[in-house]
């Protein structure tokens, strides 16, 4: 006979099982959320960025760039991956989500400041979501958080936690930028071939030229790119070959461009172009072929300006939209429209459920 504690025992598994069944998908780690993409991904380690101050500096004139919405900045961020699916065509952006993870405390800390900017609360396939502006986020613990475009992009999210789609880990690019990250404040990995294909007719008028060099272009596999910035900013490109007699081919023709390239006088006339393309050099190894990218200073400093520039722009053509809205409205109120009954298609119109991009 079974003794009743041991039956309590077998009873207390048992549910305790079912739990956790039932809440398969409710894991403490962001990164078991990230699913396969078919693009590549991106990673920013958020503690190297917050000590550069060129990066800080470029952080700033984005955010004055953009238009609405919170961001997922924060001094407990350590790192954020973002995955990127392939567009359908050459006229879409391609499709982004990721998630972000921190210290204790992070995720509280970005949903505050998301609910301080007006963001809706939700519940989104069995979620708490909150968006502001174009992007919804969804925490995950203390330390993580979830961060998409649609619902699809979420469900896409849920079904890898519960291992019914593919899982970030299984991606080779998404491995490279994980390896790479804890020495560099930016990794992009991207599969090739999408691009190479892009640039098909290119290939085979350069195929009459340098058949070899175009050859080993096309078993190109990953495209890299590693970026960081102490005292100027410096962009690493890795093509990713299968080996070194292929590397040696493909840097051989690159070589050959570039030094066409740096005698064209519309490159040599321009003193802050010049003094990047000058140093370029392609570089073989049994990784694939490598290329620095490296931008004085005082360039930076100069594409700076243009940026601020930009958003002083988009600035003032905002406050121009909001002083025509305003006016056409003050005329509604005078005819004894409604303004708010205007209908979506008529100048100054704007549908409720539109984001603010």
């Amino acid at each position: 006979m079974m003794s009743s504690k041991l039956k309590s025992i077998i009873k207390l598994a048992a549910v305790f099982a079912a739990g956790l069944t039932l809440a398969g998908c409710q894991s403490k780690n962001p990164l078991d959320y990230l699913p396969q993409s078919s693009a590549g991904y991106m990673g920013m380690n958020m503690m190297s960025m917050q000590e550069s101050a060129g990066l800080k500096r470029l952080n700033e004139e984005m955010k004055k760039m953009q238009q609405g919405g919170a961001d997922l900045e924060s001094e407990k961020a350590q790192k954020i991956y973002i995955a990127f699916d392939s567009p359908a065509s050459a006229q879409q952006a391609p499709a982004f989500y990721g998630v972000a993870i921190g210290m204790v405390g992070f995720a509280d800390e970005v949903v505050g400041k998301y609910k301080a900017s007006g963001a809706t609360e939700g519940k989104t396939s069995g979620r708490v979501t909150y968006t502001s502006g174009p992007v919804t986020i969804s925490p995950v613990g203390e330390t993580g958080l979830l961060f998409f475009q649609d619902t699809a992009m979420l469900d896409r999210m849920i079904a890898v936690s519960k291992k019914k789609q593919p899982n970030a880990r299984a991606s080779n690019e998404f491995n490279y930028v994980e390896t790479q990250l804890g020495s560099h404040a930016m990794v992009l990995a991207t599969k090739a071939q999408p691009i190479i294909e892009l640039a098909g007719p290119m290939l085979t008028q350069l195929e009459a030229m340098n058949k070899t060099g175009v050859d080993a272009l096309r078993q190109v596999t990953m495209l890299s790119l590693a970026f960081n910035w102490d005292t100027h900013p410096v962009l690493e490109l890795l093509l990713h070959l299968p080996d070194k007699q292929k590397a040696d081919a493909l840097s051989g023709m690159i070589n050959g461009y570039l030094t066409l390239a740096k005698g064209m006088p519309m490159l040599t006339a321009n003193p802050s172009i010049s003094q990047v393309v000058s140093p370029l050099q392609a570089t073989a190894s049994e990784e694939g072929v490598s290329m620095k990218v490296e931008i004085p200073a005082a360039v930076a400093d100069q594409l700076f300006a243009q940026l601020d520039a930009m958003a002083q722009m988009g600035q003032q053509q905002q406050m121009m939209m909001q002083q025509g809205m305003q006016g056409q409205n003050q005329q509604g109120q005078f005819s004894g429209q409604n303004p708010g009954a205007m209908p979506y298609g008529t100048p100054g119109a704007t549908p409720a459920a539109t984001p603010s991009y």
